[in-house]
């Protein structure tokens, strides 16, 4: 999965976010108020899971994954928490976007995403399929909630079959 970083300039955020991801075991590396130091928790590892609201310093989501992407040369995926009204705004497709009101369930699954079986299928659909993240992502949850089975069994389908 790579590490977690939470990016929030709230500490109050920070800190529900962490209890949630902690209490599902999810282990959390880092906890940053801006920019600045997400880059810093960055320079420090190769692969992150960074979750995060709409802005952080100022700057989008959107905006913060082109640099990391672009300029940090890391490996990360982005959960951004939004209201639904700024969901329409972020123009990347890679941003998995949740909107609030966030359960803790949806909160474990999106970041437990990025690693495993799913991320693994994942990057067979955007390879092989030339679909984006959050295509290949849509893709594995409809085939998931169409069929009734679990995610990663899905997943693990894929993985088996090369579809």
């Amino acid at each position: 999965m790579g590490e977690v970083i939470i990016a929030f300039s709230g500490e109050e955020v920070v800190r529900r976010v962490y209890t949630i991801l902690d209490s599902a075991g999810i282990k959390v590396f880092r906890a940053c108020s801006s920019k600045f130091e997400l880059f810093d928790a960055l320079a420090h590892i190769d692969r992150a899971v960074v979750v995060t609201g709409f802005k952080l310093s100022g700057e989008t989501v959107s905006q913060i994954y082109d640099d990391v992407h672009e300029h940090a040369g890391r490996q990360c995926g982005f959960v951004a928490i939004t209201t639904p009204e700024q969901r329409d705004l972020i123009e990347n497709e890679n941003i998995l976007v949740l909107t609030t009101p966030v359960s803790k369930y949806e909160l474990v699954r999106s970041v437990g995403m990025f690693g495993g079986v799913v991320e693994e299928a994942k990057n067979i659909l955007i390879n092989w399929y030339y679909m984006s993240e959050s295509q290949a992502h849509r893709y594995i949850q409809k085939l998931s909630m169409d069929s009734g089975t679990k995610l990663e069994e899905v997943a693990k389908t894929i993985i088996e079959s090369g579809i």
